[in-house]
């Protein structure tokens, strides 16, 4: 009874901490305690884990762990609950050490298995796999059971590709792995991943033809590469590899000729054309070689051999075509059938649908005929007859691509292959995302076979009866579109197109009246894109920011319609920002596509930079306390910097919570024997972990920081000493992008910009690598000092641990954060090149004068003259950006931030030189001596200018009026109700440019 009562004690105070109710669980344990002279570990555990959890003392819970883990607990729900707490500390090496030791002390082998697996999974989660191959041998010799040979040998190779192994220590490992795994009496084929670790090491250590053997020269390895589509992979790679291309391209070609054959996949048809591709290098089996210039001799036999593939590839698709025909009967004589039974008997009951087979054919049709022409294997794939032309089309196109390396060419072009396409698939929604490639080849090599396109795409028809009629109409736009010449495009003809978009889309929504916007799509919504991408080209094209009000409308319609399309509402981010909305309505979209996909998945925030790049740009605007709601959800209360700090932080804890995750996904794939994903799984972790995006969520956090800081006399570098420490980490980290550029697609003309350069505030794309090491030096230039320069932040990777190129050895942080890089200074716009220019101007003249006696410098003194211009310039560009009315919003913001940015820049650094500003708590409480005149001067000269500001923008939000507004949308007035969207847009750009004016004019009066 006594046990169970502590269970049941135990689990109530489990319960507390899971439902977040940390103070009862602490009192709970507290009482426990002082009843116990020995606290026991379970209590032990719980009380770490509860600390943690409430945030509270870390150090108790250190402590805890650390008394833990000398006693060398072996109860499982003891491990479970110190690794738990261990893993919230970010110690997750000590998980290691922690099970280990549990292992080592197991009592009996009954409890040896399951805590040997616990340690093996904790240095497989940690990346330990020195540590993990250890325990797992150590397992296999104890229980004999295969599976634990197999993670050992997986164990070995991952060791293997560690960058962390020695050279020497890699072969070494990988030829233990290949031994563990020959000397288990089970063999390899047993298990299909086991199968593919087996290759994947004997390929590895250079033994292709065994390799090969194993895959293809054995029944058990062929039986199970025809059923599994990774080790299928595997083995053609390690053809390949092993100098057998010769072999693959004749496989391809009987594949793709057998008409009982299974539908060709792709893979197929690429190993047809590396065949063609190489087939004269060289003249035999072997290694391909690089690729080398043609002789004339040599582009003859290239341009044989390709014929010869385009052949093969004809008669596919001539396959395709007659299967299709058949097809076409097959559905006419459906039809017939059907209108017979209904003028005999109108019963539903009557209604029974059998299959015509080939004897109910109309006899002496051509359907007829032509379907009695097919083979009966091929009558059976029907269904897949437009996958199989596809694929044949999509193949010949490819071995155009893959000649053009070489400079030949086949007798037919590639217009030709595309028009095909488009006439016999253009009623395929993919039709333009399979071509878009090709059409940007045939404008590259060869501009009359563009024309000729041009030209025999216009008498297509444009019909919307049907839905497929409507995507072959869609897919004549998006080529039209896509072969216009910029010399070509004009305002009026854009504005044209973009309204004979918005009037085909506004037609074709009959289609879909019956559909569900909540859940469904509508099959026009591509319209809706092109007409926005339209209007988005005619402001290019004119400078005339009100063109961009008739693309929002359109699009917000469009949303209305598919309130899940998230390719509608990333559109409406990208317009929302440059209408200077960034903060509010491109806010509440950006939310709105994580309600309707995955909320906080990595997939989701790699679109983030679509909302979050340069987000201080609207560290000022102010959307009210109670914004009103898109699509019945609430935004984010509070002003634009309170919003844009909020997404960078949970965007950068997402990936905290996200990363150990992958951990745990890696451990169920050794426990499940999934060998094969476990390669691509680890370096998803070191994209995660080495993540381009977080680190520039976590730089604007700071700027934001910097700049929206509520303190009475503005920041201080005792304030902003943490968010220093992150910007100097960021310089020691290799970044990894993985943000989705693609997922925004672009209906624009291929020869000019795409739909995102379009849209960036900055030269041409999204902040990247450069642009956040060009700011985080200069913000360390300007603001941190010696000591914290000197500092290791516990914790972070150096350059050389992650392969990079550090620093020479006698380069100083000093130095490494003075020197610029040309291409990263060519991700900046010129507003902020001006602004590091200032920073650099700014050091320049207020080192040397750091003297509190020193007096008002002389008015001829030619560094200051050019701080002071050089900040005049700045206001002055801005003033004129507020009073030209041409101006994009997005511009005024950047441009006014950027010059706010100089002035808090320009007193911090005063600040730090002069000595009244600290870095630390005790320099704080001290007495703060007094600025030099020379900065005090200047620093109201600066201040002066700036004051001109906060008026102009105040009077620029008066100007916000939604009947002006919409006035300007009149080119589609007849398709879309245009008071509502204009209304909301006026609204919130008054709220923006008046945040935006009081928090400059309210900064400069503290």
């Amino acid at each position: 009874m006594a046990h169970l009562s502590h269970d049941r004690h135990v689990f109530n105070i489990y319960e507390n901490i899971e439902n977040g109710a940390h103070k009862l669980a602490l009192d709970q344990l507290a009482k426990v305690q002082k009843k116990n002279k020995i606290f026991p570990p379970i209590y032990m555990a719980l009380k770490a884990l509860a600390l943690v959890r409430a945030g509270k003392d870390e150090d108790e819970a250190h402590a805890l762990c650390d008394e833990l883990l000398t006693l060398k607990v072996t109860e499982e729900h003891v491990l479970t609950l110190t690794e738990r707490a261990l893993n919230e500390l970010h110690r997750p090496f000590d998980v290691t050490v922690l099970c280990d030791n549990a292992y080592k002390n197991a009592k009996d082998s009954s409890t040896a298995l399951p805590l040997g697996t616990h340690a093996f999974m904790a240095h497989v989660k940690f990346g330990n796999w020195k540590g993990a191959q250890q325990v797992a041998s150590k397992l296999y010799k104890a229980t004999m059971e295969p599976r634990h040979a197999y993670w050992a040998a997986m164990c070995a190779a991952l060791q293997s590709t560690d960058p962390t192994t020695p050279i020497i220590m890699r072969i070494v490992a990988l030829r233990l792995a290949l031994r563990i795994i020959e000397t288990c009496p089970q063999p390899s084929w047993w298990v299909p991943d086991r199968l593919h670790l087996h290759a994947d090491v004997l390929q590895a250590v250079g033994q292709e033809d065994g390799a090969f053997r194993l895959l293809d020269g054995t029944p058990e390895g062929r039986a199970i590469c025809d059923r599994n589509p990774a080790l299928d992979e595997l083995r053609h790679d390690v053809s390949l590899s092993s100098g057998r291309w010769r072999k693959e391209g004749e496989l391809a070609r009987a594949q793709l000729l057998d008409a009982d054959e299974r539908l060709p996949e792709w893979d197929v048809i690429l190993a047809l054309i590396n065949y063609t591709i190489f087939i004269i290098f060289p003249p035999e089996d072997g290694p391909i070689p690089p690729k080398a210039d043609l002789t004339d001799e040599h582009k003859g036999d290239i341009l044989s051999a390709a014929e010869v593939c385009s052949e093969i590839l004809e008669q596919v698709a001539q396959r395709a075509e007659l299967t299709g025909i058949a097809k076409a009967a097959i559905e006419e004589q459906r039809a017939n059938m059907r209108r017979t039974r209904v003028a005999v008997d109108s019963s539903p009951e009557t209604e029974t649908e059998t299959e015509p087979d080939e004897e109910t054919l109309p006899k002496g049709s051509f359907f007829g005929s032509a379907a009695k022409s097919v083979p009966a294997p091929v009558r059976e794939k029907v269904k897949n007859w437009m996958a199989e032309l596809r694929t044949a089309l999509l193949g010949k196109l490819e071995l155009c691509s893959r000649l053009d390396a070489f400079g030949v060419s086949l007798t037919f072009g590639r217009a030709e292959i595309i028009v095909r396409y488009i006439r016999q698939l253009g009623h395929l929604p993919c039709t333009f995302d399979d071509l878009v490639r090709h059409i940007h080849a045939v404008i590259k090599h060869d501009g009359e076979e563009a024309e000729a396109l041009t030209k025999v795409i216009a008498p297509l028809p444009e019909d919307i009866d049907t839905v497929d009629a409507l995507n072959r109409t869609i897919t004549k736009f998006k080529v039209q579109r896509a072969l216009l010449h910029p010399e070509e495009m004009t305002e009026d003809g854009e504005v044209a197109a973009a309204v004979n978009y918005a009037k085909v889309y506004t037609a074709a929504l009959e289609l879909g009246k019956d559909l569900n916007p909540e859940r469904d799509m509508q099959p026009a919504n591509d319209l809706a894109l092109m007409s926005a991408q339209a209007f988005v080209s005619a402001w290019k094209i004119s400078g005339n920011p009100s063109l961009l009000l008739p693309a929002v409308c359109i699009l917000e319609r469009a949303s209305a319609s598919s309130l899940k399309s998230f390719y509608i509402r990333l559109h409406l981010v990208r317009v929302y920002n440059l209408l200077g909305c960034g903060a509010s309505l491109s806010v509440a979209h950006y939310l709105a596509i994580g309600k309707a996909t995955a909320p906080g998945s990595m997939s989701h925030d790699s679109i983030g930079y679509n909302v979050l790049a340069r987000a201080s740009t609207f560290a000022f605007a102010e959307a009210g306390k109670e914004a009103e709601p898109v699509d019945g959800e609430g935004w984010l209360a509070g002003g634009g910097a309170a919003r844009m700090m909020q997404l960078c932080a949970e965007t950068t804890q997402m990936y905290d919570e996200q990363v150990p995750q992958v951990g745990e996904t890696i451990a169920a794939c050794f426990q499940d024997e999934k060998y094969s994903q476990i390669q691509e799984l680890i370096k998803f972790e070191h994209k995660l972990d080495r993540s381009l995006q977080r680190d520039l969520n976590i730089f604007e956090y700071a700027r934001m920081a910097l700049l929206w800081t509520e303190l009475p006399n503005g920041p201080t570098l005792e304030s902003f000493e943490p968010e220093l420490l992150e910007i100097k980490a960021i310089l020691t980290r290799v970044q990894s992008s993985n943000r989705d550029f693609a997922v925004l697609p672009s209906f624009q003309p291929l020869r000019g910009e795409s739909f995102e350069a379009q849209t960036c505030i900055g030269p041409s794309k999204t902040p990247g690598a450069g642009w956040l090491r060009t700011f985080a030096k200069m913000y360390l230039r300007a603001l941190a000092t010696p000591e914290l320069l000197k500092a290791k932040q516990p914790g972070v990777p150096l350059l050389a641990e992650l392969g990079a190129a550090p620093p020479e050895p006698d380069n100083t942080w000093d130095e490494f954060i003075h020197s610029n890089v040309d291409h990263e200074m060519a991700e900046l716009t010129q507003d902020e090149k001006d602004l590091i220019v200032f920073v650099d101007q700014v050091l320049t003249w207020a080192e040397p004068r750091v003297t509190p006696s020193m007096t008002t410098p002389p008015a001829d003194d030619e560094e200051l003259q050019a701080i002071v211009k050089s900040f005049d310039a700045a206001v002055a560009r801005c003033e004129d950006l507020l009073t030209s009315g041409s101006a994009v919003d997005v511009k005024i913001f950047h441009a006014v931030t950027l010059v706010h940015e100089r002035f808090v820049l320009f007193n911090m650094i005063l600040g730090k030189l002069s000595g009244t500003q600290g870095s630390s708590a005790g320099k704080a409480k001290a007495k703060k001596p007094s600025r030099p005149a020379a900065f005090r001067g200047i620093y109201s000269q600066l201040r002066g200018a700036l004051l001109r500001l906060p008026p102009l923008l105040l009077e620029r939000s008066e100007k916000e009026d939604g009947a002006a507004l919409e006035a300007q949308c009149d080119v589609i007035k007849d398709f879309v109700h245009i008071p509502s969207v204009v209304n909301r847009l006026a609204e919130a750009r008054n709220l923006a440019y008046v945040g935006l004016g009081r928090a400059i004019a309210s900064i400069l009066a503290s």
